[in-house]
């Protein structure tokens, strides 16, 4: 039906989640999220990985509060 345009979805869906929090920024959220839920390509293209996720500007604070918040963050074991 709406596979992964979150458009269509947003308007197709019948739960009515409270979803302006997205919309803020000028819609820097729906950006995130749409890329996040994107199909991924042949060659792995597409659908952000958790770091680039996290380096999207929707996450990003003000100059030094972001690098001291990201540089806290370990994805290894």
């Amino acid at each position: 039906m709406v596979k992964y345009d979150l458009n269509k979805w947003k308007d197709y869906t019948r739960l009515r989640p409270d979803l302006s929090l997205l919309d803020l920024d000028s819609g820097r959220g729906w950006d995130l999220a749409t890329k996040l839920v994107s199909e991924r390509g042949s060659l792995r293209r597409g659908r952000l990985s958790a770091a680039a996720a996290l380096r999207h500007p929707y996450f990003l604070l003000a100059g030094d509060q972001a690098a001291a918040v990201l540089s806290k963050l370990s994805f290894t074991k």
